[in-house]
């Protein structure tokens, strides 16, 4: 059927080889210099009190500038310490406590007014080493300002840092916007954002005074983001390079789970990030939103490595990418998406550089993979089924694209309809050596328009 010679044994290995990158070769997060270790103060020996009704905010600062003049470490002993104002913090910066025992508790409907966030801490954009350091662990935020009978609109982010390096460590953020951090490198490690009201962590490049920079060496692991409300993603990143996004959870949340993009200021596209083995479950939890309802979106973005990850119950689409170059999407599971409308389980529009290879992708409501303008792609080695009768479609114009050694399941639909090509113009998308499960005495005939040879056309038994 079709050419029977359009791709040989060692030509479709060749292609293997030469087509995806080094998965192993990923890039290495450069962890922010550790600081040695120092005295703890502690807030009750500035006047705080820490019985969730006095104010303890003024407290709070006094322990704070003290911390920046000895380099000590704040202690915040098992507690609730009320905060009547926003709180605004410089690096040096060093906060512990003991876990949820250690509560700062932000009073209910605050001036929406800078710094915009309830815990604000912030270095010198130009700061030596060492006075840029930032290390928050193990106590928790609660933004009492925007709790679920609170105000929609003006919301204050629980966290927000800017111009620091070093880490987050342990925190849980309760009702708030979640964490917002700007610009420098970051570790953010093994929080809670519960109930956000914007994202749940956010990181971007998008101040006036870093210009054209992008937020860089950035490492988010082990969180759980969940139960978004209004509005917002779970993890957000634009305009960053090197960015790693590993081993999190998100789920339900309203807009899309992990979703990287360009910065909003300067639209510089985002760099080299990897999102690895991380679980999103009911992103796009909300449809009346008007937000993307998508597992994992990426837009603008160059050198994105989206790989063994879990993408199930999405509001739309399981991944999404747009305007991408040298993306590879690898050993992810993609199930039941689509959940309020039939959006593909994989919608890739004008990528350029793209390898799919060992994904299993079933179970959602729309067709299976979307190609949109693909140029340079390669399909490799996939499982891919639906409750759809189209498992993968093509649309404009197609450069360099071969669909080779993948099983498609679809016992309901036959190969024209299952594998659609439409406005297809320059190249027809090459099909080869793969094998197709079509409903049982089903027509065999593919699109005019895709080049098809090798493939093994077997009956459904169901």
């Amino acid at each position: 059927m079709g050419d029977s010679n359009i791709l040989s044994r060692r030509t479709w290995m060749e292609t293997l080889a030469f087509s995806v990158p080094a998965l192993g070769a990923a890039m290495s997060a450069p962890r922010p210099p550790q600081q040695p270790a120092q005295p703890y103060i502690s807030i009750r020996d500035y006047g705080a009190v820490g019985d969730g009704h006095a104010d303890d905010a003024p407290a709070l600062l006094r322990a704070l500038d003290a911390t920046r003049s000895t380099a000590a470490t704040l202690f915040l002993p098992p507690g609730g310490y009320r905060c009547g104002r926003l709180v605004q913090a410089k690096t040096p910066c060093r906060i512990a406590g003991v876990g949820e025992q250690s509560q700062l508790i932000f009073d209910r409907d605050l001036p929406f007014s800078p710094p915009f966030r309830s815990l604000f801490v912030e270095g010198g954009q130009n700061a030596a080493p060492g006075e840029d350091f930032c290390h928050l662990r193990d106590f928790a935020i609660i933004g009492q300002s925007n709790g679920p009978e609170g105000r929609k609109d003006n919301l204050l982010a629980g966290l927000g840092l800017q111009y620091v390096s070093g880490y987050l460590e342990g925190i849980t953020l309760r009702k708030s916007w979640g964490m917002a951090i700007v610009y420098h490198g970051c570790w953010v490690i093994d929080n809670w954002v519960q109930e956000p009201g914007d994202d749940g962590i956010a990181f971007n490049a998008s101040d006036e005074r870093v210009a054209t920079s992008l937020a860089e060496d950035i490492y988010i692991a082990g969180n759980l983001v969940e139960n978004g409300r209004f509005f917002g993603r779970g993890i957000y990143l634009a305009g960053v390079t090197r960015a790693h996004v590993v081993n999190n959870s998100v789920r339900s949340v309203v807009s899309s789970g992990i979703a990287v993009m360009p910065s909003l200021l300067t639209k510089a596209r985002s760099m080299d990030v990897e999102i690895t083995g991380n679980r999103v479950s009911d992103a796009g939890a909300l449809p009346t939103s008007g937000q993307p309802l998508v597992g994992i979106r990426a837009d603008s973005a160059d050198g994105l490595r989206i790989q063994n990850n879990v993408v199930e119950l999405s509001g739309a689409q399981g991944i999404f990418a747009l305007n991408c170059t040298d993306l590879v999407l690898s050993a992810n599971v993609v199930t039941r998406w689509g959940k309020f409308n039939s959006a593909p389980g994989l919608d890739l529009r004008s990528v350029k550089n793209l390898t799919v290879m060992g994904n299993h992708v079933a179970d959602g409501s729309g067709p299976v993979v979307l190609l949109e303008a693909p140029r340079s792609v390669r399909l490799l080695g996939n499982y891919a089924a639906s409750n759809n009768a189209q498992l993968l479609q093509v649309r404009g114009e197609v450069t360099d694209v071969i669909a080779c050694r993948n099983l498609f399941v679809c016992p309901h639909s036959d190969a024209r309809t299952a594998f659609g090509a439409h406005a297809v113009t320059s190249q027809a998308l090459v099909m080869a050596s793969n094998t197709i499960i079509a409903s049982k005495g089903s027509r065999r005939e593919f699109d005019p328009a895709l080049r098809v040879s090798s493939n093994d056309v077997i009956d459904s038994q169901s």
